[in-house]
């Protein structure tokens, strides 16, 4: 009876509650739904709006990281003095140099076998960099002792010192590296008892302990230029991908904490430099130095370590004196000098100075006997010269489409010993 009784419920469905529901639904309207929002969508959402969020703040810290770059490297280029504390102006005070100075000695020790060292190789770099758009300088106190070294061996290149040196500025940058040494090393020994912790806290799935440690791994690395993004972008991908997201922002987000500390100081400085670089220097721009200034010296020696393209190269004493070679320059030209017409005879007359101090009182005496054999009609028009030349300029600017300094600057390199007419 049992069986037969199930096989008729299998032929007419009453046992199979499923085939008892679709028949009485059958053609009847649906369950109404509430126009609820989907949990899960408002889920989705909320992390693009986040990621939007943080790749927006990304975006708007690399403007602002690009825009302290121009603002350095615009007022390198016009030779504005550079902050006392910055690495290079202690370079500069440390080492008694300009800007041009220090260019150019660290030209000479890349030509030595000591610019071959790894170390200063390194300092060099980032040196250069500082100059151009700013930032930290690494290794800048044995490039400082490099650079005082290279003066200390040749009393020619000690010429080119603009001031004394300052060797409280060489202990301060000493006493800074060391203090960033020092920071580097705490933030490791920090990552150390983070990555320590979570590995032995036993509440964390394995999972999430790799993904951790993996993070953590990762913000021991150099950072790049941005480190709080950088370091923000693996806390969230970590977060992300953990089964754990709490753990991770229990033993990840502490180091990005300390990160975002230690660029909020950084930051700090920057705009004080960046607010004092901003006041009106008026005309401190023009005369020597000026961007717009043609190099008049142009050395084409095969180890030459100096570039007229982006120094402002000046034909004086100091570039003669500093002239690299077996004979120096000054001595090869003094032999050449000396076979002047009148020379002789001067010297003669002049006795107990310096041979080249000779030939430019000689120079000298020349360019007042002309001064003095004119009429004072013809100095009055003389002093219309510099019109005139500018007269010549402006015309050729208009009919090349160039700029008035451009032009000015070629007529300048070009045009000695040349007929104007």
């Amino acid at each position: 009876m049992a069986g037969a009784g199930r096989g008729i419920d299998a032929l007419t469905g009453r046992r199979s509650r499923v085939a008892r529901f679709l028949r009485q639904n059958l053609n009847q309207p649906g369950i109404e739904q509430d126009n609820l929002p989907s949990l899960r969508q408002a889920a989705i959402d909320d992390a693009n709006q986040a990621e939007q969020e943080r790749l927006a703040a990304e975006q708007q810290a690399q403007l602002e990281q690009a825009q302290r770059e121009q603002l350095n490297r615009n007022l390198a280029q016009h030779n504005a003095p550079p902050q006392p504390d910055s690495p290079q102006g202690r370079l500069e005070a440390a080492t008694g140099l300009d800007r041009n100075g220090a260019a150019r000695i660290i030209r000479m020790i890349e030509n030595t076998e000591l610019g071959n060292d790894p170390v200063l190789k390194r300092a060099i770099q980032s040196y250069r960099k500082n100059v151009d758009t700013g930032g930290y300088v690494t290794d800048l106190t044995p490039l400082i002792r490099a650079i005082k070294a290279m003066q200390d061996s040749d009393p020619r290149i000690d010429e080119l010192r603009v001031r004394p040196r300052d060797d409280n500025a060489a202990v301060a940058q000493q006493q800074l590296d060391a203090r960033i040494e020092q920071g580097k090393r705490d933030n490791q020994r920090f990552n150390d008892e983070l990555t320590k912790a979570l590995n032995a806290d036993k509440t964390v799935d394995a999972q999430s302990k790799a993904v951790g440690a993996a993070a953590l791994g990762k913000l021991r690395l150099d950072l790049g230029r941005n480190p709080l993004s950088a370091a923000q972008a693996i806390l969230e991908d970590a977060v992300r991908r953990a089964k754990n997201p709490t753990a991770i922002e229990q033993y990840v987000a502490p180091y990005v904490q300390r990160v975002a500390q230690q660029q909020q100081v950084e930051s700090e400085n920057e705009t004080v430099v960046a607010d004092q670089a901003s006041i009106d220097m008026g005309n401190m721009f023009e005369g020597v130095n000026d961007p717009m200034r043609v190099s008049t010296r142009v050395p084409t020696a095969a180890n030459r370590f100096e570039d007229p393209l982006s120094e402002d190269l000046q034909v004086d004493m100091a570039a003669i004196r500093a002239a690299p070679g077996k004979q120096p320059l000054i001595r090869k030209m003094l032999k050449r000098l000396n076979g002047y017409e009148g020379q002789k005879g001067w010297r003669r007359d002049n006795k107990g100075r310096p041979a080249d101090q000779h030939f430019k009182d000689f120079v000298k005496s020349n360019l007042l006997y002309l001064y003095n054999s004119v009429s004072p009609e013809y100095r009055d028009r003389a002093k219309h010269w510099y019109v005139g030349a500018n007269r010549l300029s402006q015309e050729a600017t208009d009919r090349f489409g160039l700029e008035l300094p451009q032009v000015a600057g070629v007529m300048a390199a070009l045009s000695p010993q040349q007929d104007w007419h």
